[in-house]
């Protein structure tokens, strides 16, 4: 019995002492394990402070070129409101000499239309052939012996003045400015012109003028003539004559009832005539043709206008233009 108690005392004690082995060893094993994790641990924060480290130096740098960036920014932000002033300084400015060149360009035009109003019969017409114009030739149309009663004799008489009267004189060059657009922008440039049409107040001042001038003053004083001593303003055109040769002349053409015409050309020396001598209107087409006869060095008449001025109205207008043969049928049809 007593050995079986020691038995049972050696095995309680055996067992406890497996217990605290067993115990033991689950302490030194998780001990071990919890060594390694704290180590992995450790290792790993290291790694992490690392990173951290690294990322720390990187935020560093990136708040170092932030603060440069916003540097520059403002620098930025002051150059383009500079710029944004400068920008709408220039603009106005451009807007300015866009101004002066719209006002210049229009200058240009009215100085280049002015010209041409001196150069070119169609556009001096306002200019040369007005009642004021006309009311300036009276003392010479009354000079020239004309009788109110006898029109066709008082046309001969005044032609008979200016041709004796007036000097042939050749016009000088005259510059007309124009504008050339190269790229939009406009290149002054000069037109020579060798044409000047005076005015009647202006040819009886000098007492010369080409053929364009002795017509307008011839004109200007039949009209004189008709309007205040005859009291009847008959039918009277400006004749602008183109050569086939492309140069120009101007004669007076006075037409008459049945188709026939009278023409006065003091500066060619022509006046329709009778087998006497006398102004007297003859058959349109035959006319025609005798008088572009004499213009053979030319290579003969191309093409005739005939204008009539409203001298009072200041209107003026094309009543015909063409060939002979056209002129002629216009005429014929009166």
């Amino acid at each position: 019995m007593k050995e079986v108690k020691m038995f049972a005392v050696i095995t309680v004690f055996s067992l406890i002492l497996l217990g605290m082995i067993l115990a033991l060893y689950k302490f030194y094993s998780e001990r071990e394990y919890y060594a390694n994790y704290a180590h992995r641990l450790e290792s790993e924060l290291n790694s992490l402070m690392l990173v951290y480290e690294n990322k720390s130096r990187e935020l560093d740098e990136v708040e170092i070129k932030l603060s440069d960036l916003k540097a520059n920014y403002i620098l930025l932000e002051e150059k383009y409101s500079k710029l944004e002033k400068d920008f709408s300084s220039i603009a106005h400015e451009l807007n300015r000499v866009r101004d002066v060149a719209k006002s210049l360009n229009s200058t240009l035009y009215n100085i280049t239309s002015t010209m041409l109003s001196y150069v070119s019969i169609p556009q001096a017409l306002p200019r040369v052939l007005n009642i004021d114009e006309v009311l300036a030739t009276g003392y010479y149309v009354v000079a020239a012996a004309v009788t109110p009663s006898d029109p066709w004799f008082s046309y001969w008489h005044l032609y008979a003045w200016v041709s004796s009267s007036i000097r042939y004189a050749r016009d000088p060059l005259i510059p007309i400015p124009y504008c050339e657009y190269v790229n939009e922008s406009c290149v002054l440039k000069y037109l020579f012109i060798e044409n000047y049409v005076q005015s009647p107040s202006q040819t009886l001042e000098y007492w010369q003028g080409d053929c364009e001038d002795t017509a307008i003053l011839l004109y200007a004083m039949i009209k004189y003539y008709q309007l205040f001593i005859n009291g009847t303003e008959y039918l009277t055109w400006l004749a602008l004559i183109e050569f086939n040769d492309n140069e120009s002349h101007v004669a007076v053409f006075i037409p008459a009832k049945g188709g026939l015409v009278a023409i006065l050309d003091p500066t060619g020396h022509y006046m329709t005539t009778d087998e006497m001598g006398r102004l007297v209107p003859q058959p349109a087409r035959v006319e025609l043709e005798k008088y572009a006869s004499r213009w053979s060095i030319h290579g003969g008449v191309k093409d005739i206008e005939l204008i009539r001025a409203d001298v009072i109205g200041k209107e003026y207008y094309l009543s015909a233009e063409g060939s002979i043969e056209k002129i002629a049928e216009y005429i014929e049809s009166f």
